[in-house]
């Protein structure tokens, strides 16, 4: 082989000796910046993870879910709703809380209208429309809402939420029920 080429190679090896560390450092240290945004989610993220892989291992089972729900819903949501408003500064005064319940009226009112629009506009047969409306005006909020809100926006926004979940309730037994009965 010609000197030329061994030094050819050895120049590109050495080229790459040195660009791959730069690249590593540059991506991780990128990385690391999108990651501390996402910090407060690593223990969701675990508890998933944990979840799912107790799933497939069958350590975990269906009858096993019901226990932790009833738990969550009935007694890790409701103390944390109390803890914001008990223990945590106040952080809206009586005015604000009702400007909140007005801006959640609103909203429930607003997305029934779009329910209304959608299941005509998509030609959803009469039968199933109210399926289809509640569907599209009820979400999860409760179950899950309240930890993550308290996990991205602190304790002072769990009784923001809470006061989001009075109003949620209000209409799901009204409207709701009304659509799916």
């Amino acid at each position: 082989m010609k000197r030329r080429k061994m030094t050819g190679i050895a120049a590109m090896f050495a080229f790459f000796q040195v660009l791959m560390p730069l690249i590593g450092w540059i991506c991780i240290h990128t990385v690391v910046q999108y990651f501390t945004a996402f910090e407060k989610f690593i223990p969701w993220i675990a508890l998933a993870l944990l979840g799912y892989i107790g799933g497939k291992t069958k350590v975990l089972t269906v009858a096993d879910n019901k226990p932790l729900s009833k738990m969550v819903n009935c007694i890790t949501n409701p103390c944390s709703v109390l803890h914001s408003a008990l223990c945590v500064e106040r952080a809206l005064e009586n005015g604000e809380v009702l400007k909140l319940i007005g801006i959640t009226v609103i909203m429930y009112f607003g997305l029934i209208l779009i329910a209304e629009i959608t299941t005509r506009v998509l030609g959803v047969k009469a039968d199933q429309q109210g399926q289809y409306k509640f569907m599209m005006v009820f979400s999860n909020v409760g179950y899950m809402g309240i930890p993550v809100v308290r996990v991205i926006f602190g304790e002072e926004a769990t009784f923001c939420v809470a006061i989001f979940i009075m109003v949620f309730y209000l209409f799901i037994y009204t409207y709701g029920v009304r659509q799916i009965c």
